[in-house]
């Protein structure tokens, strides 16, 4: 994984007033050192430390990657805000993450290993996609579209309707759309 997922979760704790869990952390169960945002680490190092903080915050590790990954959207955002700007719909952003951002993603980080969204329906309301990863962090995608939910002026709902952590053969998402209204 890259550097840049651990310096975000480094801040997401910093954020929460958890200053002492990140010193743990980098104390007992990793080489203290500084995280380079395009450098690859061990995909062990980042799972260990989400490990860590969700046993200090007393959350499953689906509860942390969920909050993370909430966090890490809009931290995200912040720092690459014209990949979001470009779409007029949270769905067409959903729908170019692996044609557009994920390919620029690879351009700017080499190595890099993003999860594959498979477009499984879509209905115009309804869309339903497979997250596909070796990595298996689907919860950290939930957080992440959770946090596109609450940044666009496009609504929808989502559900997490699939889980291999949940005895299912694959990880989906199925979302439904609608406009908000003004006012």
């Amino acid at each position: 994984m890259k550097g840049i997922v651990i310096n975000i979760l480094e801040k997401f704790l910093r954020k929460s007033d958890n200053d002492e869990l990140w010193e743990k952390i980098q104390k007992e169960d990793v080489e203290n050192e500084i995280y380079i945002p395009i450098k690859t680490y061990p995909d062990g190092i980042v799972l260990k430390m989400v490990s860590s903080v969700a046993e200090g915050l007393q959350l499953t590790a689906n509860q942390t990657l969920e909050a993370f990954g909430q966090f890490m959207f809009f931290e995200l955002n912040k720092k690459y805000s014209d990949f979001l700007d470009e779409f007029e719909t949270s769905k067409e952003f959903i729908l170019a993450l692996d044609k557009i951002i994920h390919v620029e993603v690879k351009k700017m980080m080499i190595n890099s290993e993003p999860p594959e969204f498979r477009v499984l329906k879509d209905t115009g309301e309804e869309l339903v996609i497979e997250y596909l990863s070796q990595r298996g962090l689907c919860s950290l995608a939930k957080g992440l579209f959770s946090g596109l939910q609450k940044s666009k002026e496009f609504d929808f709902e989502f559900t997490h309707s699939k889980c291999k952590h949940k005895g299912d053969e694959s990880c989906e998402f199925t979302f439904q759309f609608q406009e908000k209204e003004n006012g």
